[in-house]
């Protein structure tokens, strides 16, 4: 019997890769498109000098979902379920991010975000 691996304490994620690469650089690749049909190298190429990895904290992404979970919990605890016309509200859809802090959030500077309401009769 074979044994289970230990499970990750870190997550790595794709970043910008931000000012440490030259301006020259980005603007050259700015123009750039990616072929139709793509191999995973080209898309490496691609994104070569504009992101890069970083590895956060498993741990640290549980606490922010918990306090994500709590908010939502906050957030939609008054929406009505039922609507005068009959329309019934069916599910909740909330789009969030994840930074590279490892901080999750429904909105970030500079992001927008939509709340997804979905009523059936």
């Amino acid at each position: 019997m074979s044994k289970r691996p230990k499970p990750p304490s870190r997550i790595k994620v794709l970043v910008s890769a931000g000012p440490d690469v030259s301006r020259q650089r980005r603007n050259a690749r700015e123009t750039e498109e990616l072929p139709e049909g793509y191999a995973p190298a080209q898309i490496f190429q691609f994104l070569a000098g504009r992101v890069k990895s970083k590895s956060i904290s498993l741990d640290k992404i549980r606490e922010e979902m918990n306090r994500l979970e709590g908010e939502l919990d906050a957030l939609t605890g008054n929406i009505k379920t039922k609507l005068a016309t009959g329309y019934e509200l069916k599910e909740v859809q909330v789009a969030v991010g994840l930074s590279a802090q490892g901080s999750i959030a429904i909105v970030t500077a500079g992001v927008q975000t939509t709340l997804t309401l979905v009523y059936s009769r």
